[in-house]
């Protein structure tokens, strides 16, 4: 998934907004605004040795937002403390649980199919207008119609609620 220095840039990213590994996207988002708020340069005077400083540290909270934007963390058993824990007692025991060091835990599971679920249906919802306007019983239009609800299912699953932004700002202009 990621090698350790890509997962220690993480981190220390995280570290960076003083923030958990387990927090959702909008919430780091909250938290990097917040932090921008209170440390943004302008707020001192211009030239000031706390102008520098502020400017030098806002620099590190961008570059820490820009790699954790989207909470890569978040499904990564780092954020599970309790259950790495347990994965390495067990890697430790015996060398077959060592593969399932980044499984997800049962209520991210649960999380996943919720979205999978309700992105294909709302794939079905905006994908069926066209199916019916190009239907004429021909079995490639049907196979593309599942793909396209498979699709939708998969991005939910990945980009949730941005994906739907983008497809709803879509829809509207393309409805036939």
């Amino acid at each position: 998934m990621y090698s350790n220095t890509e997962l220690h840039d993480l981190k220390n990213a995280y570290a960076v907004l003083n923030i958990p590994y387990e927090t959702p996207a909008p919430l780091i988002k909250k938290a990097y605004r917040a932090l921008v708020k209170k440390l943004h340069p302008d707020l001192f005077p211009c030239g000031s040795q706390e102008q520098i400083t502020a400017t030098k540290q806002i620099q590190e909270i961008n570059v820490a937002y820009d790699k954790i934007r989207h909470a890569p963390l978040r499904y990564h058993i780092v954020s599970y403390p309790r259950i790495e824990e347990r994965r390495r007692r067990q890697a430790d025991q015996n060398e077959e649980s060592a593969e399932l060091k980044d499984t997800l835990p049962v209520d991210d599971r649960f999380e996943f199919w919720f979205r999978f679920v309700f992105g294909c249906l709302g794939g079905a919802i905006i994908g069926l207008p066209w199916f019916f306007l190009f239907a004429h019983n021909d079995q490639a239009v049907l196979v593309g119609y599942f793909f396209i609800v498979i699709c939708f299912g998969c991005c939910t699953v990945q980009w949730g609620g941005r994906f739907w932004k983008l497809i709803l700002e879509l829809w509207w202009w393309v409805w036939p």
